[in-house]
């Protein structure tokens, strides 16, 4: 399965590949600042939405489930104060 996702910014979508259905939201944000090379996003946390219905998924424990293909999320980054 894959997660697909983009940054505000981006005009297309990249891909996390992830082992079963479900991914936590604290584990798809580690895996995109690797592939993206974020560093360890100490100074600023990304914000993470389904790209079909905006709805925020809020929670280091949340997990999202990926059975559908091709299932969107949308970043962005929010600085931490």
């Amino acid at each position: 399965m894959a997660v697909y996702y983009k940054f505000k910014s981006a005009k297309d979508y990249d891909s996390i590949a992830i082992d079963g259905h479900f991914i936590t939201v604290s584990n798809l944000k580690e895996k995109i600042y690797e592939n993206k090379q974020l560093g360890r996003g100490t100074d600023y946390d990304l914000v993470v939405t389904n790209a079909q219905t905006n709805e925020g998924f809020i929670g280091i424990f949340v997990m999202i489930l990926c059975l559908t293909f091709g299932f969107r999320i949308n970043i962005a980054l929010r600085a931490n104060v």
